[in-house]
């Protein structure tokens, strides 16, 4: 009995020097905003985390408004590794922290650029000599600006092979079998992703903490759960503010549940250990002297490089109404063809062609891009000839590189007249074949915008009346009874609505969520395309 009195009597010291022990480790973290101490832009605050009672410990953070129209967030991979500060000065950027993993001398982190990918998750990692296929994080900029982390998976190097899946693999950690590869069946093609930046593992998933580290097998990494260390992470709120973090001493389980309490509603890791790292400019926040492939940085978004918003988009395939052919073509096996089967012809003359009329909507300046399945065996000389408003250029494309994407032919000015058309001839000298698949016609003119749609006896504004509702975003399409494509487009070039409506207009077109600003609205009825300006107020 003496010894049980003895024990209860020690118990309040012991449990108190216990509530010590825990509260110097897992003591919250003290966040002063630093914002004024350097030249930032508005939209972008800068915070500085302390721990009382811990004078080794520091973390800082990025707040960055998404709302802001002057800002933006994009990774950089570079031609060759850099440390974080250097490279965010090189890049012109207000402030940066370090990307995804790599390993030797490239990324193994996704960087998806505007119609780009320039490098992926790993696909597969080997565990006791066994491959298992593997779905990883990617934190991402959508079209319309808003941020996400997504598990995604490369199913090929093209864009639209980037796939999004509701869930990682389900595997455990040391798990002894690997499952199968995902299929697309199971995801969705990610079609509205502007930029991205792989990592992993998720830290938040729909404002909860879900660290999918087993599932995205980490196990076995140098990236290591419970263990204190400098981290660097991502995440985005509700009200798309993006959060970009770094420490120099926590896990991973407590880097989560403080950005939970910063209140993402989504979040990732990202490489962390001596690649951890911060700058503003080139001022070094926090650095470990370690050179990266890849930084997140904030810019200004002049220097996003978004694609302009088209004011005239076509595509005419080998297969469409009115495009013509003379000579012996035959359709390839190859697969990755735009929506026909990619023809092909041996070395001949000019008198073998594809010929594509191009029907332009009114005068102007207008791009055009080929599209080609791509062979060692085809031609690298393939001649394009295009009638333009001053004559024919002859343009000579390599068609045994670039497969399977749209690459720029040229420039020209036209004047819309039916004779201007694209030829795809057999006389080229390299190789054994020609191919004929796609062409894509492009112009951001203002010309053709104001010119509006110039065929005989057709008028821009006798197709469509658009008519503003009187509540805000409300667009009323009056005009025309067949089966129409709209697609909306901001004035910085982000497609932000693309519909498609059967039967009898008017249709409502609902751009409620919309900021304030002037938009470019894209009507495209039985192969006519017009463009019209409209202003949500």
């Amino acid at each position: 009995m003496a010894k049980n009195n003895l024990i209860m009597k020690n118990f309040p010291l012991i449990f108190l020097t216990l509530l010590l022990s825990l509260g110097i480790s897992a003591q919250s973290i003290d966040w002063q905003e630093v914002t004024q101490s350097y030249e930032l832009p508005d939209g972008l605050k800068f915070f500085h985390g302390t721990k009382k009672g811990d004078a080794t410990f520091a973390a800082w953070y990025f707040e960055v408004d998404m709302n802001n129209p002057d800002i933006g967030i994009r990774p950089y991979l570079g031609s060759s590794f850099k440390e974080v500060p250097l490279f965010c000065a090189d890049a012109g950027a207000y402030a940066a922290i370090n990307g995804g993993f790599f390993a030797g001398n490239s990324s193994v982190s996704s960087v998806v650029y505007p119609n780009e990918v320039v490098a992926r998750n790993i696909g597969s990692l080997s565990r006791s000599e066994k491959t298992y296929p593997v779905i990883r994080s990617v934190f991402a900029i959508n079209e319309d600006n808003s941020p996400a982390v997504e598990w995604v998976y490369h199913h090929s190097t093209f864009l639209n092979d980037l796939y999004v899946y509701d869930q990682p693999l389900p595997y455990r950690c040391d798990d002894p079998n690997p499952l199968a590869a995902p299929v697309k069946g199971d995801g969705r093609q990610y079609e509205n992703i502007s930029y991205g930046l792989g990592g992993g593992p998720v830290l938040i998933s729909n404002g909860d903490i879900n660290i999918t580290y087993c599932e995205e097998i980490f196990w076995g990494s140098g990236v290591y759960l419970t263990d204190y260390r400098p981290r660097t992470a991502v995440g985005y709120t509700t009200d798309n503010k993006v959060i970009m973090f770094v420490t120099n001493h926590m896990k991973i389980e407590e880097m989560a549940e403080e950005l939970l309490d910063l209140r993402c509603h989504g979040a990732m890791n990202l490489d962390g250990g001596g690649s951890t790292a911060m700058s503003v400019g080139g001022e070094s926040i926090y650095n470990q002297n370690r050179a990266v492939p890849t930084i997140l940085a904030i810019v200004h978004k002049d220097s996003m490089n978004l694609p302009q918003a088209p004011l005239y988009e076509n595509f005419i395939d080998t297969g469409d109404e009115g495009v013509t052919s003379s000579g012996g073509w035959f359709a390839t096996a190859n697969e990755g063809y735009w929506k026909s089967r990619s023809m092909l012809h041996g070395l001949a003359t000019d008198d073998s062609y594809y010929e594509f009329p191009l029907n332009l909507p009114a005068a102007g300046e207008y791009e055009i891009h080929g599209w080609w399945t791509s062979h060692p065996n085809r031609s690298s000389d393939t001649p394009y000839y295009i009638t333009h408003a001053d004559g024919v250029a002859k343009v000579s494309v390599n068609q045994s590189i670039n497969g399977s994407t749209w690459n720029h032919v040229g420039t020209f000015k036209f004047k819309g007249t039916e004779e201007e058309n694209v030829r795809i001839t057999a006389a080229a000298t390299t190789n054994q074949f020609v191919v004929a698949d796609a062409i894509r016609v492009v112009s951001y003119d203002q010309e053709v915008l104001t010119g509006g749609i110039s065929r005989p006896g057709i008028q821009a504004d006798k197709i469509f009346n658009v008519f503003p509702n009187p509540g805000k975003g409300l667009f009323t399409l009056e005009g025309h009874e067949e089966p129409v494509s709209a697609k909306v487009f901001s004035i910085d070039g982000r497609k932000v609505l693309d519909v498609q409506f059967d039967g009898m207009l008017p249709y409502t077109l609902n751009l409620q969520h919309r900021a304030p600003g002037i938009y470019i609205l894209s009507l495209t009825v039985t192969g006519i395309q017009e463009i019209h300006k409209i202003i949500i107020r």
